[in-house]
């Protein structure tokens, strides 16, 4: 009856899901070793792929890539390979790739992830998003901060729209043990209702907070001390969409 086929197809799409995430990443460790070969970057929070929701025939693969020379223990640098394939065959459809993107030293690259949110440009045009997550390796001063790019898979090619748009950072300073402050600034991207030159404006909705650290009666306690919020909107500039140096943690990190 229909509740046994509407089963069946429930059941046979729980059974693919975990398949598809399988094969993809069989895909990437592939493709990468096939590309770079001792220079591909075994680690699976780095190399990332997902089979795009908006088009399920393609899937977004990111891979690092170390440099030809031999690595500084200290201070090193990853390349960035940014790539669309066909989800069934694995043939590259379109690609962008940044040479030295990311530079490792007391803040280090942790892990990638891929954004698939709505990014919808143009009626033609869905981007969809990289996510660059690290973090610091004091103790004492811990720091976090997670950059965004978008893309657009136009014409074989894959322009990047927007460029390490800082959407999360977060900075402390603290004795060990309680006494200290911490900051931390959020934000969030959304497509606006209004365009420039045919591409959506995007808005930026940004949430800052001071909390310090205190210990009364022998509990650590955290307040709120301050709170602001902004709004800024980002504008298609004919290429890409601007971003402000006030919205990128550090200037130099992009791409």
């Amino acid at each position: 009856d229909d509740r046994l086929k509407r089963f069946l197809i429930f059941a046979g799409a729980m059974v693919i899901a975990p398949i598809a995430m399988a094969d993809c990443q069989e895909q990437l460790k592939s493709l990468s070793h096939q590309l770079y070969g001792k220079r591909a970057v075994d680690d699976d929070n780095l190399n990332v792929c997902k089979v795009w929701p908006y088009s399920p025939d393609k899937t977004i693969m990111v891979m690092l890539v170390n440099q030809p020379e031999e690595r500084d223990r200290d201070v090193y640098d990853y390349d960035v390979d940014v790539v669309v394939t066909d989800t069934q065959s694995g043939k590259i459809l379109a690609r962008n790739y940044h040479p030295h993107a990311i530079t490792n030293d007391a803040i280090a690259l942790s892990h990638v992830t891929i954004d698939t949110a709505r990014y919808q440009l143009t009626p033609e045009l869905r981007a969809f998003g990289v996510r660059f997550n690290s973090h610091g390796s004091s103790r004492v001063n811990p720091i976090y901060y997670s950059n965004l790019n978008l893309y657009v898979l136009k014409d074989r090619a894959l322009p990047l729209m927007v460029n390490q748009l800082t959407v999360e950072d977060f900075g402390a300073e603290w004795d060990g043990d309680c006494a200290g402050y911490s900051d931390k600034t959020t934000r969030t991207l959304s497509i606006s209702k209004t365009s420039t030159s045919g591409f959506a404006d995007l808005s930026v909705h940004e949430v800052s907070t001071h909390t310090e650290s205190a210990k009364r009666n022998n509990d650590c306690e955290d307040t709120a001390v301050s709170k602001t919020q902004a709004n800024y909107t980002l504008h298609f500039n004919g290429i890409n969409y601007s971003v402000d140096k006030k919205q990128r943690l550090f200037d130099e990190s992009q791409f």
